[in-house]
């Protein structure tokens, strides 16, 4: 019996999944990178457009997290989350990385909204960024979301309309 319920429960979660990935919606990707010493004092573009958007930013920032989103549509939230925890000297719990929460818009073309957290060295050293309607006007491009120099963030998503 338990294992009847156990493979309608898979039937159930599986054929669901395969029809939100069937149907029709955008593409998104979001990359979240970690600015190095030599892109320090690099102004970084706010569009990259080409078929290897990334290629400009190669030894200036380096990959922290790469998300790709199929079947985008109206009104989701995108979460991207990437976290280091870890105890310090004096067993206090430190926290490194980012959590971003992207909203998506068709109301007047594609567009990408939201809030990222950047954590630094635990709750007190973390700062928010608040990112407002960008536009996603062109396909393969490479759209700044938020910079963090003083943090070594930049974020941005490439939109695969």
């Amino acid at each position: 019996m338990k294992k009847t319920i156990l493979l309608i429960m898979m039937l159930f979660v599986f054929g669901g999944v395969n029809k939100a990935w069937s149907e029709v919606g955008a593409h998104m990707h979001v990359a979240v990178l970690f600015i190095d010493n030599a892109g320090a004092n690099f102004d970084f573009p706010k569009e990259i457009s080409g078929e290897d958007v990334m290629a400009p930013l190669h030894g200036k920032a380096e990959i922290l997290s790469f998300t790709h989103s199929a079947n985008i549509k109206d009104g989701d939230v995108q979460n991207i989350q990437n976290d280091t925890l870890r105890f310090d000297k004096d067993e206090n719990m430190q926290d490194f990385g980012v959590n971003c929460s992207l909203s998506m818009s068709t109301e007047s073309g594609w567009s990408v909204a939201g809030l990222c957290k950047v954590f630094l060295d635990g709750k007190e050293k973390s700062k928010t960024h608040v990112i407002p309607h960008v536009k996603l006007l062109k396909q393969v491009v490479w759209y700044q979301l938020f910079i963090d120099k003083e943090n070594h963030i930049v974020a941005g998503c490439i939109s695969i309309v």
